[in-house]
């Protein structure tokens, strides 16, 4: 069946599986500067080709039930193969100064030339810069139209969008104020992918969270707002929320570990407390507050050791967050942000992974204990307005963390248990990124479905041996398997 999602492929440099990692999190470096910007703005570039006839309440709807998100990422040199093999007409491709020769040169023998879009100022290709909304509105509606009239269900539906009068998106009328830093950011940017305008101002440097989660959750609340009953109601929609942390790989939250040891022989005592309470054992949201005499004053970002390290973190952060926002926006859903503590809890785990595997009598006694003390840990940790405003009046959760969130309880009972909840680790970065953003909706006609093979590896005298096509049989006997 054809659908009118468009398909995104990010063209990356050829030698991308050679090019180095950044330490914290595991993305490679040809991220920054180039390639985050055509993430930054993939948050609000179409995800299906319908989206630039809606606006207000039919844009969350098809938001929240209908566009896909299929972004990929192909090395430069794969790309003519790709292309032979057949595409999505309705495809973009995205390229910087290092990929954007081998894309012109891929698509240049092609016989429906794909949409191409880069980073690099490229005379005759469309640049980011070039980019605003009716610009984009025109590029959309040109590769709609090019797909629809070499396909008459695309036509089809193309025509039904234009008779509904949904042609033009209309101006949304909702002004906000909000609070700006990174736990807000994927909340901020679903709104004003919605048509919001909105005024941020920052939240000043603090050892406290509350104005971190005051703020997240007044933008959760706005959003929550916007989703109508229908969809909230809706089996087909994709999520409730999104509730995420930026983790670092697990044993770089060691302190006492090899790598940190090393490093600290060449520190002085505040500088080991800086990157200690800054990058290792942080707790809240980047907002750690460190007592330091004045003649210990230091700026991080000179030091050979901690100015490489400040960067890689921070350059982590802007691609998970942007991650975050692409998936938020593509669903319309809030993005809550989890404190750094929940990721210090790894003395509690490493406690339940001895007691699972040891002998010692009552163990299942003291594994519930330790789980106890474990969610209670988190829950502290995260506090209960933001617990509140992530788990109530919710079901369908995507979780984006390298702790085992599922085994926090409420009432009592998992979060396993008594949510749909889905979790991709944060870690390494590139996998994570991954499989964030290419979550392709697939469809079927009926009739797809009527045709199967049954292969069985049973021995001959198994008793269950027969026991699927009976049924099957069966099925087809009573006419219950219409078209089998």
């Amino acid at each position: 069946m054809s659908t009118s999602a468009i398909s995104h492929l990010v063209v990356v440099p050829s030698n991308s599986n050679d090019r180095r990692t950044t330490f914290f999190q595991g993305y490679s470096d040809f991220w920054y500067p180039d390639f985050i910007k055509i993430l930054r703005c993939l948050v609000f570039f179409p995800h299906d080709a319908s989206d630039i006839y809606f606006s207000g309440e039919s844009f969350v709807k098809a938001r929240s039930i209908g566009a896909c998100l299929q972004v990929d990422f192909l090395r430069a040199d794969l790309l003519k193969k790709y292309l032979n093999m057949g595409y999505n007409p309705l495809i973009v491709l995205w390229s910087t100064d290092e990929t954007v020769d081998y894309v012109e040169d891929a698509i240049s023998k092609t016989l429906l030339k794909p949409l191409h879009i880069t980073v690099s100022k490229r005379k005759g290709v469309t640049s980011i810069t070039e980019l605003d909304e009716e610009v984009v509105n025109k590029l959309i509606d040109g590769l709609f139209g090019r797909a629809a009239s070499a396909d008459s269900e695309l036509n089809k539906f193309r025509v039904f969008l234009e008779s509904q009068g949904f042609r033009k998106r209309e101006n949304v009328r909702l002004r906000l104020n909000a609070k700006g830093h990174n736990c807000t950011e994927a909340l901020i940017e679903v709104l004003v992918n919605y048509g919001a305008q909105i005024k941020v101002k920052g939240i000043k440097p603090s050892g406290s969270t509350t104005e971190h989660i005051s703020g997240m959750l007044h933008l959760m609340a706005e959003i929550d707002s916007l989703r109508p009953d229908e969809v909230v109601k809706s089996p087909f929609r994709k999520n409730d929320a999104i509730v995420h942390c930026p983790s670092v790989y697990t044993y770089l939250y060691r302190a006492e570990e090899k790598q940190w040891r090393d490093l600290n022989r060449h520190l002085s005592n505040p500088k080991r407390n800086f990157l200690k309470a800054t990058l290792i054992r942080g707790k809240g949201y980047g907002n750690s507050s460190l007592t330091i005499s004045k003649e210990d004053v230091f700026n991080p970002y000179e030091d050979k050791i901690l100015g490489p390290l400040l960067r890689d973190r921070q350059i982590e952060l802007a691609m998970f967050t942007t991650t975050i926002s692409i998936v938020a926006s593509n669903q319309f859903i809030p993005a809550l942000r989890l404190p750094n503590s929940v990721m210090l809890g790894g003395d509690k785990l490493k406690v339940i992974g001895q007691i699972v595997s040891s002998n010692v009598k009552q163990w299942h006694e003291k594994l519930s204990g330790k789980f106890f003390e474990y969610s209670e840990l988190l829950k502290t940790d995260i506090g209960e307005p933001l617990l509140f405003g992530i788990f109530n009046n919710r079901e369908k959760i995507l979780a984006v963390c390298d702790f085992p969130i599922e085994w926090l309880s409420i009432d009592l009972l998992p979060v396993m248990f008594r949510y749909e909840l889905s979790r991709i680790p944060s870690t390494p970065g590139n996998v994570s990124t991954n499989v964030l953003l290419s979550v392709p909706k697939h469809a079927y006609p009926y009739s797809a479905l009527c045709d199967i093979l049954i292969i069985r590896s049973f021995d001959e005298n198994d008793i269950i041996r027969d026991h699927l096509s009976k049924v099957v049989e069966w099925g087809y006997d009573e006419g219950r398997l219409q078209g089998l």
